[in-house]
C-alpha cells in the first residue's frame, strides 16, 4: 500500500502522517521497531532498497516514510517506483512532498 502527500501545508500534512501511523501500527512495539523515516535528500539507494525489503519485526506491517521524495536521485526513484509497482502486503510506503512532478 502506498500514500502520496502532497502540499505545502507542513500541519495538515504532519497530521494525516500522524493519523496514519496511529491506524497502521497499533503497538509501541510495531511503531519503535515498523517504522523508518527517510529524507529523499539524504537516502542512498542501498538503503532505501534494504528498507523496503525488510520483513515486519513486531506487527503486521512495516511503515517508511520517506519525506521530501522530489529530491529523490534517479536511482532511488526508479527503486521506489518498482516498490510501488509491486505492492507488498506487508509494507506500507508514505510518500511525502511540497511539490511533485508527473
Amino acid at each position: 500500500m502506498t500514500y502520496l502527500i502532497i502540499g505545502e501545508n507542513g500541519v495538515a500534512k504532519e497530521a494525516r502522517i500522524q493519523a496514519l501511523k496511529q491506524q497502521l501500527l497499533s503497538s509501541a512495539e510495531s511503531r519503535h521497531f515498523d517504522y523508518e523515516v527517510f529524507s529523499g535528500a539524504k537516502i542512498d539507494p542501498q538503503s532505501l532498497q534494504q528498507a523496503l525489503l525488510a520483513l515486519p519485526a513486531a506487527g503486521a506491517r512495516r511503515v517508511i516514510l520517506l519525506r521530501d521524495v522530489h529530491l529523490l536521485n534517479d536511482r532511488c526513484r526508479d527503486i521506489v517506483a518498482a516498490a510501488v509497482q509491486s505492492g507488498g502486503e506487508n509494507r506500507v510506503l508514505i510518500l511525502e512532498a511540497e511539490e511533485l512532478d508527473r
